[in-house]
């Protein structure tokens, strides 16, 4: 028996599943650990079964089946994990042990090869899709023309494909960096009941394409941090994915192509999204934080643009343009993470503020200033003979400071005194 494995139907079921049905077909899973071959394992299966230890990620992939979870010790690996598997063996879950990305690396042994490459293929493959959370993924800077002639599609840190039928897997909490293009996800729709969920990743400094989406639609995108690429995100042929949450900070072009955006912080891209279309949600009303968004939310438009501190932009709308007829933002947001929290993201005493710099012109001497642990895009220049207090990263209601306040620019102080007096402050 292999003990290691772990029943998912509850046995105490089945005798009853047995006299309704006549058989049941019982589904194990198995737990695979693997670790470096000069190291120790960073877990032990129980009972302990050597056939469930592995020394390379690839091998114990080869191996798994369905439901199996992959747990992979800290260390860096120098692998092309090919993880495109077949009929009711995609459902597996390629897990860090620690889920820090930081202490465990997937290196492209071969940088002509895709780091990670997921998916399912065959017929009626329904039981799930490969997932992939908690690692560095990096080393892939090849353009993959050997693999996939037919499409042109560069080489990726993840590549997701599917050619037939399977469910959505999970790609969360990695660190995506130094590869041609971050993640890839080509083919996906629902009505194949094949679509991803990509979330809390940081998709940084690779060499072409942050996020690259090529076809299809079903794909949620949130809450990833996506920065310093020379295109953020990528669309091609897509119609239909959700991008919500996400920060687009910093890279060359921020999104290139049109899908369906809302909720998101889009920051100090060389240009930010010259024909982004869709982009706000036509139930909430609700669209985007753009750092180069100059209107006033004094409510002197029609509909819900009438209405006045929504943190909801009435004027020079839409945004970025009107080249998509309209249908550009509509409703931008007056900073960042306005959808999470309605409190201004800075304050004095019990007055509100926009920006740092609104608060310090405001400021008389000795005052604190108290910023919520947002990114606030806008440089503060101090320049009148007065000494303040800055105290970063409160929460939503400003009730405790234990996070941190990102400043996307600059402070100069030309006159008078700064001083953090508590929380964190990060200046980009």
């Amino acid at each position: 028996m292999k003990g290691n494995k772990m029943v998912v139907i509850s046995l105490m079921h089945l005798s009853l599943l047995i006299a309704l049905f006549g058989s049941v077909s019982v589904v194990f899973s198995a737990t695979y650990i693997v670790y470096l071959p000069d190291e120790s394992p960073c877990a032990e299966s129980e009972p302990n079964e050597t056939e469930y230890y592995k020394t390379t990620i690839q091998s114990a992939v080869t191996a798994s089946g369905a439901g199996d979870i992959i747990k992979v010790c800290p260390g860096t690996y120098y692998e092309n994990v090919h993880a495109l598997k077949g009929p009711f063996k995609c459902d597996i879950s390629i897990e860090s042990y620690s889920q820090n990305p930081s202490d465990t690396i997937v290196y492209a042994a071969d940088p002509d090869i895709n780091t990670f490459y997921l998916g399912c293929i065959g017929s009626e493959s329904s039981n799930g899709s490969p997932s992939v959370t908690g690692f560095t993924i990096t080393g892939a800077t090849g353009d993959c023309s050997s693999i996939f002639p037919y499409d042109g599609q560069p080489c990726a840190g993840i590549r997701v494909f599917c050619s037939t039928w399977g469910k959505g897997g999970i790609i969360s909490n990695n660190h995506v960096t130094g590869n041609n293009v971050g993640i890839i996800i080509k083919d996906t729709m629902p009505e194949w009941e094949f679509f991803y969920l990509v979330e809390a990743n940081y998709i940084f400094s690779n060499n072409s394409v942050g996020l690259k989406r090529h076809y299809g639609w079903g794909n949620t995108i949130y809450n990833n941090y996506i920065s310093e690429n020379p295109i953020g995100i990528q669309l091609i042929e897509t119609n239909g994915d959700t991008f919500v949450g996400n920060t687009i900070i910093s890279n060359g072009l921020g999104i290139e192509g049109n899908d369906y955006f809302y909720h998101n912080n889009i920051i100090g891209n060389t240009v930010q999204a010259p024909d982004l279309c869709s982009a706000y949600n036509s139930y909430l009303l609700e669209g985007n934080y753009w750092s180069d968004y100059t209107g006033d939310d004094d409510g002197s438009g029609t509909g819900k643009h009438a209405i006045a501190s929504d943190n909801i932009g009435d004027t020079l709308i839409p945004h970025p343009s009107d080249a998509c007829s309209g249908n550009s933002d509509e409703y931008p947001l007056m900073y960042t993470d306005a959808w999470f929290c309605s409190n201004l993201p800075v304050m004095i005493a019990t007055t509100s503020f926009y920006t740092l710099q609104d608060a310090y012109d405001a400021a008389v001497n000795g005052d604190a200033i108290q910023s919520r642990s947002i990114i606030l895009p806008k440089d503060l220049n101090t320049d009148r003979n007065i000494s303040i207090t800055l105290n970063g990263g409160f929460n939503c209601d400003y009730s405790s400071n234990t996070n941190r306040t990102t400043i996307y620019g600059n402070i100069m102080i030309s006159d008078g005194s700064v001083t953090i007096q508590s929380g964190t402050i990060e200046i980009l």
